[in-house]
């Protein structure tokens, strides 16, 4: 085992000694530098949590594809501006639109640059629910997969970050 998700997790700080106690727990338990522990709250996760848990990802925005802008979520927010998008995790469900284009978008957005593409973690789903295999899952790992290989080609890409 290299990992554990944490489902429906709280980003509530009045539980975060909780968590914090849980994710040592795992830590202690599967002492690789690499084990992976991501907790998801599916929502805006405060900053005391990433400086608690140093090693570990939260899935900060965990929604249908078309709220991501909306005034409430971890890339609006200016209050959450500062925390760490490489420990940060997004699941776009409901996703009806083109997905090579649309993982360009996500990639290119001069408004919220950084904002996405920093994001370690990202899973894009056509599918409204988890019980359903997605309809895109071919094309975005293509699409993905493009991209990778663009940016470890133009390597001078991450200059303008």
């Amino acid at each position: 085992m290299e990992g554990v998700f944490i489902d429906e997790g709280s980003n509530d700080l009045a539980k975060l000694q909780y968590y914090t106690d849980f994710s040592n727990y795992i830590h202690e338990k599967f002492p690789a530098e690499d084990t992976l522990v991501v907790s998801n709250p599916g929502t805006i996760t405060p900053q005391e949590y990433f400086d608690a848990m140093p090693r570990d990802v939260f899935v900060t925005f965990e929604y249908f594809t078309n709220k991501q802008w909306d005034p409430w979520t971890i890339f609006t927010d200016d209050n959450y501006k500062e925390t760490p998008r490489d420990r940060q995790a997004a699941i776009f469900h409901s996703w009806e639109v083109n997905v090579e284009d649309d993982v360009q978008r996500l990639v290119n957005l001069t408004d919220y640059i950084g904002e996405v593409e920093r994001m370690k973690y990202i899973h894009v789903s056509t599918a409204a629910d988890y019980n359903s295999f997605p309809t895109n899952f071919q094309q975005f790992v293509s699409a993905v997969n493009g991209t990778n290989w663009y940016m470890s080609e133009h390597p001078e890409w991450f200059s303008r970050m």
